[in-house]
């Protein structure tokens, strides 16, 4: 505990101190001689800071390293009330942007009355008028005896509707309610005002997509749009305007121009003046009538192909719809039936055809003749026609052709135009179009030749046709019969050996250039190998071809051929090697004797070619075979007599 002697008066101060309410300052200091420092009693520093929200007393003792006291120091603290501000906003605290809008903020404080005051935009006013273009706070500074408070008001700036696109229809027909009004597009928070010539006729609420003002009924004149934000309006005008206008029906049609009784078939034209207001026509005509050009104008060309009487009719029309029909009433006479009939229908060159109308009272034929039956006989292929009036004096036109046949086109072209007397028969054919009949001297039966009853010559042969129209026409051509020529085949003289040399037999016949067939007769030729033959009697048949007429003839003979003079050389070829066999590249030949062989030939059995020769002067031969045919081939053996032994090997 603190004890203190009595304090004098020089070591006691008294300090007072006027401070804010809120404010914070420092009291005391250090003192000279001063070690301890109490406040209140407590121990602390030489100065402290107070802050006090009522006057309050603050009592400083001070002693010395002795404890002996230094000094007491009083602080007595008034604390000033704050003066106490508030801002008032007369007509809320949003404005519209870019409309030039304001708000009236108005300083209320406590007391009534401050020494002074300090708007954050510089005005030092009780109150201020503010618009800004976008969202801003407005604080306030009061000023009372030295003590200062604030206040802050926020003011919102509020942006206009967009602008969308006014939509509707600028015309529409004066016989409906009316036309369809809206916006393109809208905002949620928004409602819209529809005006006509600038007075408001129709709202919508926005819903963030397009919008209609609904059915404007007799809409006429020009409509904008304008938007306003619910909270507070802020209107703004949407873009475009629809200048509205009814467009009307088109007039009643007037009197149609044109006839009242007419004819079946006839085609007529009908007018009808200038409907007002009309941009098309539409025509009506009674069943069976068509309307064949003119639909949509002021006149149309109508066929009246039908028997039935009623009305044809016209209206003007227009995109808003038709107007008042107008008709008239017609009456439709039935034309002639006649039946035309040509008989016949279809002639030859130079006949005749009897034209007939079956009914009517007066005829005009296009020859001329205005009778009901008329004879013609045209050169060509040709069509009549024929006017027919009937008692009501209705005419029908009718027509008819007479066709011309032509001769038909025949020719004869003989498959076979030449025969040999050796032919017993034969069917004649050639002749187009088939179906007609074959003749001459040497026909028989309409299509049969007989050449050896007919004999050698050259005949003519006529070929005749007539077609469905009875029209005819014929052709020629000629045919011949040959004689088989003459062939002699002699004896072959001396005997024959299978040794004996192969000779042509074309020597032996007084016809050459034919052909020779039998056993020995090598291919495709006029040679005889007796060797080929073998021994025996053999058969030989020569044919010949006469080269201009294709007629042949044959002869035979027999040739008869023996086995002498060949032991020596048999023994030889029986002794020799051929190997390999069958070979593929080269074929060797050994153990041949040049003393009782000389020579060595390959021949083609098919053909009867040499494709091989060679004079024997070794024991040994090796032959190249690599270009033959696969086959089996002859390989002859020969002695100085020219007696041949034939041994065989086949290539592969």
């Amino acid at each position: 505990m603190l004890f203190l002697s009595t304090i004098g008066t020089s070591k006691a101060t008294t300090i007072n101190i006027d401070i804010c309410s809120g404010d914070t300052i420092p009291i005391g200091g250090t003192v000279y001689g001063g070690q301890f420092y109490y406040w209140n009693l407590v121990p602390s520093t030489p100065s402290i800071m107070v802050s006090p929200i009522v006057n309050t007393q603050y009592v400083r003792i001070v002693l010395d390293s002795a404890f002996q006291l230094v000094l007491k120091d009083t602080f007595n603290i008034i604390v000033k009330p704050l003066p106490i501000i508030s801002i008032v906003s007369i007509g809320g605290n949003t404005i519209c942007m870019g409309m030039g809008s304001t708000l009236q903020l108005i300083a209320n404080s406590m007391p009534l009355s401050l020494d002074s005051y300090t708007w954050s935009n510089g005005s030092i006013t009780p109150d201020i008028t503010v618009g800004p273009n976008v969202n801003t706070t407005y604080t306030v500074t009061g000023s009372l005896n030295g003590c200062h408070n604030s206040a802050s008001f926020p003011v919102m700036v509020q942006a206009p509707p967009s602008a969308y696109q006014i939509t509707g229809n600028t015309n529409y027909c004066q016989n409906l309610p009316g036309v369809m009004m809206g916006l393109a597009g809208s905002e949620s928070d928004c409602w819209y005002a529809l005006y006509h010539n600038n007075q408001q006729v129709d709202s919508a609420l926005g819903t963030g997509g397009a919008i209609s003002f609904g059915m404007i009924a007799n809409a006429n004149g020009i409509y904008t749009a304008k938007g306003f934000k619910n909270n507070l309006g802020c209107p703004a005008n949407m873009l475009g305007y629809l200048q509205v206008s009814p467009d009307p029906l088109p007039a009643a049609a007037d009197t149609i121009i044109g006839q009242t009784t007419v004819c079946q078939y006839d085609t007529l034209m009908f007018v009808t003046p200038i409907i007002a207001n009309a941009t098309s026509y539409t025509w009506a005509v009674p069943n069976g009538a068509t309307i064949i050009s003119g639909q949509g104008t002021t006149q149309v060309h109508v066929a009246f192909n039908g028997v039935m009487n009623g009305m044809i009719s016209v209206s003007g029309q227009n995109s808003c719809g038709g107007g008042q029909l107008s008709s008239r009433a017609i009456t439709i006479n039935s034309a002639p039936t006649p039946a035309i009939t040509a008989n016949p229908a279809i002639i030859c060159m130079g006949n005749t055809s009897t034209l007939s109308v079956d009914s009517g009272t007066v005829f005009v034929w296009s020859t001329g003749y205005n009778t009901q039956v008329t004879i013609v006989s045209p050169s060509t292929t040709t069509t009549y026609y024929v006017t027919v009036t009937g008692s009501n004096t209705c005419t029908a036109h009718g027509s008819v052709t007479v066709t011309i046949v032509p001769q038909p086109n025949v020719s004869l072209n003989l498959m076979e135009n030449s025969f040999c007397t050796s032919t017993n028969s034969a069917v004649l054919s050639g002749g187009l179009p088939i179906g007609g009949t074959y003749s001459g001297i040497c026909v028989f039966n309409n299509n049969m030749v007989y050449p050896p009853v007919s004999g050698v010559g050259t005949y003519l042969v006529t070929y005749a046709y007539i077609d469905g129209n009875g029209c005819d026409n014929s052709a020629t051509d000629l045919l011949t019969v040959n004689p088989i020529p003459l062939v002699n085949f002699n004896n072959v003289m001396g005997p024959l050996f299978i040794d004996t040399p192969p000779f042509d037999l074309m020597g032996y016949v007084d016809q050459s250039g034919g052909t020779f067939v039998g056993p020995g007769v090598m291919s495709g030729s006029s040679i005889f190998n007796p060797l080929l033959a073998g021994t025996g009697s053999h058969m030989i048949t020569y044919t010949y071809i006469h080269p201009s007429t294709g007629c042949s003839a044959s002869q035979i003979q027999y040739m008869n051929v023996g086995a002498l003079g060949i032991y020596d050389i048999f023994s030889a070829v029986n002794a020799l090697c051929i190997f390999p066999n069958p070979a593929t590249i080269d074929v060797a030949i050994s153990g041949l004797h040049p003393s009782y062989i000389k020579t060595i030939r390959i021949i083609d059995m098919v053909t009867g070619s040499i494709l091989y020769s060679t004079e024997v002067t070794n024991e040994k031969v090796n032959i190249n075979i690599s270009n033959f045919s696969a086959g089996t081939y002859i390989i002859s053996f020969t002695n100085i007599e020219g007696i041949s032994i034939n041994k065989t090997f086949m290539k592969k």
